[in-house]
């Protein structure tokens, strides 16, 4: 759910699960993630960075329905026919899409006033808890 018609009446059904676990690789778009996290609560949500896609130097839009990727000019041979493309001349501002998305993230903790442990859970207890590893699982998480 790259935009949010992506997730149109979605996070009503996810609310309902019970035994899913949602990360957010590749996610850039803050509304969408509290959205999720605001339907599952963030011992549901698993951080994914994507990496090595999330190492492009982007920025990522969303026009309407379509995400964009805002890329620099000849980087990408395929800008020309891919609507999720875009080339532009104005590099001093593209930063990594990871840092975009962890940004994001950063957003949605301050918008939704995540506690240090909701942030931690997200980005890596719930991960610990389900495979049974460090602290979480010490705990009984």
């Amino acid at each position: 759910a790259y935009a949010a018609a992506d997730a149109e009446g979605a996070m009503t059904v996810l609310a309902r699960t019970k035994n899913l676990l949602f990360d957010f690789s590749a996610n850039t778009n803050a509304g969408v993630l509290a959205d999720l996290i605001e339907a599952v609560g963030p011992e549901r949500v698993l951080y994914g960075s994507d990496l090595p896609i999330f190492a492009v130097r982007a920025h990522r839009v969303v026009e309407g329905d379509q995400y964009i990727n805002v890329v620099p000019r000849g980087s990408h041979p395929a800008a020309a026919t891919d609507p999720s493309l875009r080339e532009t001349d104005d590099v001093d501002r593209l930063t990594l899409l990871l840092y975009e998305q962890l940004d994001a993230f950063r957003d949605v903790a301050d918008r939704l006033a995540l506690t240090r442990e909701d942030v931690e859970k997200v980005f890596h207890g719930n991960a610990e808890r389900e495979l049974g590893l460090g602290s979480a699982s010490e705990a009984g998480a």
